[in-house]
Parts: structure tokens; C-alpha cells; sequence
């Protein structure tokens, strides 16, 4: 499941033949008088999508004989030479789905012919393997929605202008993120495009219960004629469009993200002015190459420069692509000037100037955004370095405060509005004007400035002239500019830097360069380097570690001499219109700088931007030793890790447990277990399942007791494969499981890590296992017939001593004997895992105890 859209490249499709008599569309005529002389023809054949049609038999008959049999070329054509007459044609094996609409024939005086095929529906089921590509004909399809209608793809082009087919299931997010958008979509061109979403995952229940949920009236059903596997549909959600001819005319993959975009797609569709196309966004390249002209500088100057701003603008001419290069012009209103590569995907519009900024004043604009937020972003660079980005679909101005000079000089200004590879909303453009200057006392929003921890280069020494004042700060562990709780200083890790251009900490260590003096700093630099990566920016702050670790490394590689040399590496933040210094980029990614976990539900944390490993750290101290829960609140699919102090992973959410088999139980959120020491520190690493979700999670910690037990599965994961000495997978198959012994009282119980007795284990009859369904199902099939030997009705027997109260979470539940578990692994050795290490135990639960 993903956000991020892509034109569907789908699979080949093999054209079945078919033989009908057909007509022509058009001809083009020259005139000349019958001579019977020996001419020379052209015969065309195309789509009315412009889709050349090849392998179709052209046939000509005159007085009901065949005189020529041709086939079409890659290009449609044939050329043939033939005495001047009359003749009848035929055309033969012609795709499924084109048909012509007047009869065909060549006259006398006409050499050069154009024939038209027009598409609709192939009126059949698709048969067995069939796959799609864009421009293919699709087979009529008709399926049962999940409140029993019938949905058939041809009857609704009788009565719409084209069908969008949606695939989603109801695990991915973003389709639920998209279905809001596509419902008041459907509101308003309902009656002019039919929707189907379809799911290739869930049941008519869970579909109709997702359908209420989001108050949806479009049709939602099952796949069940797998159209998904026919289109290729390998990210979810997916959008296709049928267009009125039966034309599979558009494919993505990802979500709508705005309102704007989808009706631009739907609209493509509609009226009676409609010419069937395949997928507009095949022309990209060419479409990126700016088709409008910059304005003259004194035009813009006109308009945005406000009093005492005297500068002059260029677009950037350093930039080689071209669809970069894209100019900013002057809006309609000519009160500002606006980006022009407005739904062009992958371009850029660019305009810079070069102006002085007096000491003390800030230089500002104001800004319309109307734009994809996070996506499509204008980017404010001074100097070459970004120190803004602008998106979102907004309804007011604003203000940007661009930079605060520190001194009296000029800079160079680069506005740089980047639209990225898919998708948009509003009108996909930002608008600028009224460029000027204020005091740095006028900036009334917080506004954060990056500046150099190293300045005035000397190009004699390599050094620089200047550098900050830096202060370690014990409390928080890291250091700070000028005062302890000044801005925070950030080493750029990974990228170019007033140290250099190309050498960078990263791939210092990752070259096994950062071997300073026998002290190996290779993985201190990388870890800090997944904190940057992972960061809401590329930055980290500097720690004790860390600085000791860019001072070797510096040394090494530059002047010894220079004790500052490191903060070449580093920058910092000035903060205006607020009293807050810029947070830490990297918060909760280590357990230096992890929240703070607290007892009750008040856990929370927001997830911005993708983080790999998943998760964010939150520190925990008890103060009483026994249990503890930890549970996530909330639909999204959550997971979670218990870490000691050394951020070792020592438990992980537990999704076996057999409440969770409970349909009233929301299986998204975790629900762990833990026994926690007092005074000991422990870190609770939360995270979405899908890491590229975005969102607040919330979660609960309580203490439960001195000691807990969890009904759970016995032998919980999946199978895998063993390794030999080399690495290499072997036909072992293993899988975890719990130690078990049989007791004098003739049932098996769990051996646990201390050689004591534990819980009882449990077989589980109703509920579905590894087969996907329950020991009481696969009576049905047979599944307890071991070639002559036929257990069914002992189980059968067994089956009736099982806990019959369904108020106690052992319903259905037997403890395993001897005899049982001999049965058990016959059923496990019947569904191929003789000999399987556990193999019996996916079968059954016990009481995992949590205790001292």
C-alpha cells in the first residue's frame, strides 16, 4: 500500500481472432477516370484510441471471388498493387471487441484508405490467464456487491460515460485515507462515473462493515473474477479507468490525496466532445518542457518588489534539466507572480535575484500556497542552502520571513517551486508578492533561521575566520551554541559542508576510514548517521560521543592544529517570534533522547515521515516492581518493542494470544506484558505497522500485578528454513515453540526457562490454525483420515469433553494426553511437517506466566 502514485505498466495481453465483415469509416478520394490500369493502394487500419491494429486479414472480392489476402504491419497497413475497379473487403482476425461501422469497399479513382475500428465491451467472460495493458479492450464483467446487488460493467457503460474500477482491501491505510475523497467525488459525477471497488481479501461482511463505516454509497464487492490478477495489481489502492468504448484508458497505483486531483482525472471522461485516449501521462517527458516565457525582470519588479527593495530576477541558468527551468509568471489579478509548472509532473519553476540584506532586517514576502502539502513544496534557498519549505492547500496569505542578516551584504535568493512525480490539490501552484524588508522585531510567527557554526573562509589555510562559541550541556547531554540552553548544534553527517565538498563523516566510516589512533569510531559515525537519516531533517545534535568522533576524524583528515575544525561539519538555528529554540530533529530515535513514558493513557507520539527501523523510543523508570501493560488505543495497525538500557530488544508484542481471536477484540492494537524492576530503565518502542503512515499514536501503561498469566500460543510465528555453516538455506524446516514435558497425571505441560513446571497445554478445536481452519472444520474434510486409519470420531469425542463456557477464554479448549498429542502431529504430519521441531504445539496454548 502506498501513497506515492505511478502510471500501471500492465502485463502483455494475446489477442484471440475472430472473423466478421466489416465497413469503412473514412477514405481519402482522388479522382481519375476508370482506366483498369494496375494501381497502387494503401489500406490503413486504426483504433478510434489511435491504436494501430496489425495481423487483421485484409480481403478483397470482386463478383464474390477473393483476388488479394493481405495481412497489416506493425503500423496497420498494407500496401498492395491491383487493376482499377470495385471490390468488395473483408477484413479477418480482427481483436475481440472492434467492429467497423459501414460496409467496406474500394471504388474507382481511390487509392489511399483510412478505416476506422471502433471499440466497445467484449461481451464475454475473459478467458482463463487473460492479462490487461493499457489500450486493450476489456471483457464484460458482473459481480454481487456486498449488499447483493448486481454490478455489470457493460450495463453501466449503457448509462455512464466511463467506470473507475478501485482494488483496495482493508488493510492498506491509504485506502482508507482515499475513499473520503473518491465518496464526495462520486456525490457530484455519480451519474456520470460508475465506481466499483473492489477487494481480493475480504469478505461481503467486511466490506459492507467498511462501506458504513466511511459512509460510502459508490458499489463495493469481492473480486471474485480476479481482476486484479488480470491487471497486475501489486500496490493497493489501484485505480483503473474503463472509458465508454470499453477502452482501458488509465492506471495508477497510490492514493488521491486531494479532491482537485481526482475530478481532474474523472472529467477527462465526460461530455460528448470525448475522444478515447491511453493514459496522457505517457507524454511526461515531453510535457515537462516549459512551454511559457518568463516575464521581463522590470514586469516582476513591478509587482513584488515592495519600498527599498532594488533587486533584478533570473530563472537559474546553472540548472541543466530543462524541466526545471519552468519560469514564474504574473498571475491573472497582476498582484503577484505565480509558479508555472502547475500539474506538470517532475518539473520545477525557478526564479532567483540577487539582493543586500541591511544588518539587523529580515527580508520577507508574502505567499499563497496551494499545493499538495509535503509533496509539492516551494523551496526557499539563500545562499544555496534550503531554509524553508512552503506547502499545503491554504486559503489566506501569509508571510515567509526569508532570512535575518546578521551583516550588511548580498545574497543570493532562490525560489524554487518543486511539483514531484504524481498527484496535486488546489490549484497546484504558490503565489508570491510584496517583497521587503522588516525588523527582526516585526517577525511575529516562529521562524527559524540556519546559519554555519564555521564562517569566512581563508582560502590559505583552509580554516575559517570564525566560529561559534560551544557549551556541552550535562542535563540533556548535548551541545549548544553560546549558552547551555542556546540553539543546538547539528553535525551534517552525510552531505557536502564547510569542512568539503565531497568528504564527508559517512563515508569516512563507511570507506573504514574513521580508525583514529587505534580507536575505531566506524560505528558511532553510522549510528548517528540513521539518526540524520531517520530525522526530520538530515542533521543530528552532537553528543559527547559524537564530538569526540568528528574531532578525530577532522584531525585526520585536515589540520590537527584545529581544535574547531569539527564544527565545520555543523550548524545551528536562530530563533525569531518565539522564545522556543528549535527541537531536537532526531527525538525519540535513541535512548539518549527518548520521551518520557508515563503510567495512564497520555502516551503520545506523532509520526511525520517514514523512520526504518520502525519506531520511537520512550523511557520508562518503574518504581514498583511486577507487571505491566502496554496497549496502543486506536484503528490504525500498531506494533511495539521492549528494550533494556542498552536498547536490546527483550519483548515484542504478542498478537498470538488467543483473545485476539476474538472478533470484539481490535486485533490492530498491540497488548503486551512485561515484568519490569524497580529502578531499572526500560524503553517502549511504539510504531505504526505500516511505517510510512502518518499520525499520532497513542498508548496505555498500566501496572497489573505482581504476576500475570497470558493465554497464548504455544508455538507462535511462522516456519522457516535453517542455515547451514555458510549461510546457505538447507531443507530444515524449524519453527519456535515452548519446552514441554508429560506429567504423572498423565497431560503435557509447559518446562520453563528454570527447569519448573508451568501451565498446562491447551488444543484448541474451534478456531482456525495454520490451515486456516479450525480441528472441528477439518472433520469435514477428512483431515483426521491417516491412509486406512480413520480418527475422526475420536476426535469427535474429544471435542465434546472441550470447555463448553463461552465466558472463559479456554471455550473450546482440551488439555493434550498423550493419546491427543499423538493424534495431533498424525494431523501436522498429514499437512507436511513430519518431523517439524514444535510442530504439534501450532495447535495449542498455554498460560504464559510474567512474573518474578
Amino acid at each position: 500500500m502506498k501513497k506515492r502514485k505511478s502510471i500501471i505498466v500492465l502485463g502483455l495481453f494475446l489477442l484471440s481472432g475472430c472473423s466478421f465483415l466489416y465497413s469503412p469509416v473514412s477514405s481519402s478520394t482522388n479522382s481519375s477516370a476508370f482506366s483498369g490500369e494496375i494501381k497502387e493502394y494503401n489500406i490503413s487500419i486504426i483504433s478510434n484510441a489511435k491504436k494501430k491494429l496489425n495481423n487483421v486479414a485484409v480481403e478483397l472480392y470482386k463478383d464474390n471471388k477473393r483476388v488479394r489476402s493481405l495481412l497489416t504491419d506493425e503500423n496497420g497497413t498494407v500496401n498492395f498493387s491491383l487493376s482499377e475497379d470495385n471490390y468488395e473487403i473483408e477484413f479477418k482476425n480482427v481483436p475481440d471487441g472492434y467492429y467497423i461501422e459501414k460496409n467496406p469497399r474500394i471504388e474507382i479513382g481511390t487509392y489511399n484508405y483510412d478505416f476506422v475500428f471502433y471499440s466497445k465491451v467484449i461481451e464475454k467472460d475473459a478467458p482463463k490467464d487473460t492479462v490487461y495493458n493499457l489500450g486493450d479492450i476489456i471483457y464484460d464483467f458482473s459481480v454481487n456487491d456486498c449488499e447483493g446487488k448486481t454490478f455489470s460493467l457493460s450495463e453501466s457503460l449503457k448509462t455512464h460515460d466511463a467506470v473507475l474500477i478501485n482494488f483496495w482491501n482493508t488493510n492498506c491505510l491509504w485506502c482508507a485515507e482515499e475513499f473520503p475523497i473518491m465518496e464526495e467525488v462520486y456525490q457530484e459525477y455519480g451519474d456520470k462515473i460508475e465506481y466499483i471497488a473492489l477487494s481480493n481479501f475480504d469478505t461481503d461482511n467486511d466490506i459492507l462493515q467498511w462501506k458504513n463505516q466511511l459512509g460510502l454509497s459508490f458499489p463495493m464487492a469481492y473480486d471474485s473474477n480476479l481482476l486484479w490478477n488480470m491487471f497486475g495489481v501489486a500496490e493497493f489502492p489501484t485505480t483503473i479507468m474503463i472509458d465508454r468504448y470499453g477502452i482501458i484508458s488509465y492506471g495508477q497505483s497510490g492514493a488521491f490525496t486531494s479532491k482537485e486531483e481526482m475530478v481532474d482525472l474523472l472529467t477527462q471522461f465526460i461530455g460528448d466532445n470525448y475522444e478515447p485516449y491511453i493514459s496522457k501521462d505517457f507524454d511526461e517527458d515531453e510535457k515537462r518542457i516549459p512551454n511559457v516565457s518568463m516575464p521581463s525582470s522590470s514586469e516582476i519588479e513591478a509587482i513584488i518588489n515592495g519600498e527599498g527593495v532594488n533587486c533584478t530576477y533570473r530563472i537559474n541558468e546553472d540548472e541543466n534539466d530543462p524541466g526545471f527551468k519552468w519560469p514564474w509568471i504574473i498571475s491573472d489579478d497582476k498582484k503577484s507572480i505565480k509558479a508555472s509548472n502547475s500539474k506538470i509532473n517532475n518539473t520545477a519553476s525557478s526564479i532567483e535575484t540577487d539582493i543586500v540584506i541591511p544588518k539587523g532586517q529580515a527580508l520577507a514576502f508574502d505567499y499563497l500556497a496551494s499545493t499538495e502539502k509535503d509533496y509539492d513544496v516551494l523551496y526557499v534557498f539563500v545562499d544555496g542552502v534550503a531554509i524553508h519549505q512552503i506547502s499545503g492547500n491554504e486559503s489566506s496569505w501569509k508571510t515567509c520571513f526569508a532570512y535575518v542578516s546578521n551583516e550588511t551584504r548580498s545574497y543570493n535568493i532562490h525560489l524554487f517551486y518543486y511539483k514531484d512525480y504524481d498527484g496535486y490539490a488546489g490549484e497546484d501552484t504558490v503565489y508570491i508578492n510584496n517583497m521587503r524588508f522588516v525588523s527582526e522585531e516585526e517577525i511575529n510567527i516562529p521562524t527559524y533561521i540556519s546559519r554555519f557554526c564555521s564562517e569566512g573562509f581563508i582560502e590559505s589555510t583552509w580554516n575559517y575566520n570564525k566560529y561559534v562559541n560551544v557549551v556541552y550541556n550535562n542535563e540533556d547531554g548535548f551541545y549548544h551554541v553560546d549558552t547551555i540552553n542556546g540553539p543546538l548544534v547539528l553535525a551534517d553527517l552525510i552531505y557536502e559542508t564547510n569542512w568539503s565538498d565531497t568528504l564527508t563523516p559517512y563515508n569516512i566510516a563507511a570507506g573504514n576510514g574513521a580508525i583514529v589512533n587505534d580507536i575505531d569510531y566506524t560505528e558511532t559515525i553510522l549510528e548517528y548517521v540513521r539518526y540524520a537519516g531517520n530525522g526530520s531533517i538530515t542533521y543530528t545534535p552532537v553528543t559527547e560521543e559524537l564530538h569526540e568522533a568528528l574531532v578525530a576524524v577532522t584531525n585526520k583528515y585536515g589540520d590537527p592544529n584545529n581544535g574547531n575544525e569539527w564544527l565545520e561539519l555543523c550548524m545551528y538555528y536562530s530563533a525569531y517570534g518565539t522564545d522556543q529554540e528549535y527541537q531536537d530533529p532526531t527525538k525519540g530515535l535513541a535512548t539518549f533522547n527518548a520521551y518520557n513514558a508515563t503510567l495512564g493513557d497520555q502516551n503520545f507520539v506523532t509520526f511525520d515521515r517514514p523512520i526504518l527501523p520502525r519506531g520511537l523510543k520512550f523511557k520508562f523508570v518503574p518504581e514498583t516492581s511486577g507487571v505491566y501493560k502496554v496497549n496502543s488505543i486506536g484503528e490504525e495497525e500498531t506494533v511495539c518493542w521492549i528494550m533494556d538500557e542498552n536498547g536490546n530488544i527483550i519483548a515484542e508484542n504478542n498478537f498470538y494470544a488467543r483473545k485476539f481471536k476474538d472478533e470484539s477484540v481490535n486485533i490492530a492494537n498491540f497488548e503486551m506484558y512485561y515484568y519490569f524492576e524497580a529502578g531499572e530503565t526500560y524503553f517502549i518502542n511504539p510504531a505504526f505497522y505500516d511505517y510510512l503512515y502518518e499520525g499520532t499514536l497513542q498508548f496505555n501503561l498500566e501496572y497489573v500485578g505482581e504476576s500475570y498469566s497470558l493465554f497464548t500460543l504455544c508455538s507462535p510465528g511462522f516456519y522457516t528454513t535453517g542455515l547451514d555453516e555458510f549461510g546457505n538455506m538447507t531443507d530444515e524446516i524449524i519453527s519456535p515453540g515452548i519446552s514441554y514435558k508429560l506429567c504423572d497425571d498423565g497431560y503435557y505441560y509447559e518446562v520453563r526457562e528454570d527447569g519448573t513446571t508451568g501451565s498446562l497445554i491447551y488444543v484448541d478445536f474451534i478456531y482456525a490454525n495454520f490451515i486456516n481452519m479450525s480441528l472441528t472444520e477439518a472433520i469435514k474434510y477428512d483431515g483426521f483420515k491417516f491412509g486406512n486409519e480413520d480418527l475422526s470420531l475420536k476426535i469427535r469425542q474429544y471435542i465434546a469433553k472441550a470447555e463448553q463456557d463461552e465466558t472463559k477464554e479456554t471455550y473450546g479448549c482440551l488439555p493434550v494426553n498423550e493419546e491427543l498429542k499423538s493424534i495431533l502431529e498424525k494431523f501436522m504430519n498429514k499437512y507436511g511437517f513430519e518431523g517439524v521441531e514444535h510442530q504439534w504445539l501450532k495447535l495449542c496454548y498455554y498460560y504464559q506466566y510474567f512474573g518474578a
